[in-house]
Parts: C-alpha cells; structure tokens; sequence
C-alpha cells in the first residue's frame, strides 16, 4: 500500500504543469536559458534588441530571439543577431 501511495505522489508531481518547464529570456544585454546545457549568452551592447516571437512550420516550434544594428547610412542594418530554440 506504501508503494502505491508512493507512486501516486510521485505521479502527480510529474503531472503538475510548469514542472518539466525552462525559463528563458533576455535581461540588459543577456540572454540566459535553464534548459540543458544552460546557457548565458553576452550580446554586444551596439545591437539592439527586437524581441522575440513564436512560430510553428508544420510539426516544428520554435522561439526566436533578435538584435540589430541600425545602419547609420540610411534604411538598412549594420549587424543582426537571430537566435532561435527549436
């Protein structure tokens, strides 16, 4: 009965939503993910932060993260940075 009692918790531990879930973001000029490898990436401080987006193609989602340099030329971009988790 100690077994299954056990399991039982052990189950809805599992099942709790959030609990096998990574934070990831972008905090100044870093960009940190929890999932494994952990990883904290310095982005260069001329680039600018866009923003990040959701996207599906067919079964594959993915996050992407991006950063810019504005041209100082005219319309365009000196340096971009795409980051994506798939």
């Amino acid at each position: 009965m100690k077994k299954l009692i056990t399991l039982c918790i052990l189950i809805s531990i599992f099942a709790l939503p959030g609990f096998l879930s990574y934070d990831r973001g972008v905090c100044g000029d870093l960009y940190y993910s929890e999932t494994r490898p952990n990883i904290t990436l310095k982005i260069d401080r001329s680039l600018r932060y866009l923003g990040d987006i959701d996207f599906m193609q067919g079964r594959l989602k993915a996050h992407a993260y991006m950063w810019l340099t504005p041209a100082s030329s005219g319309p365009g971009m000196d340096k971009i940075l795409l980051y994506a988790n798939i």
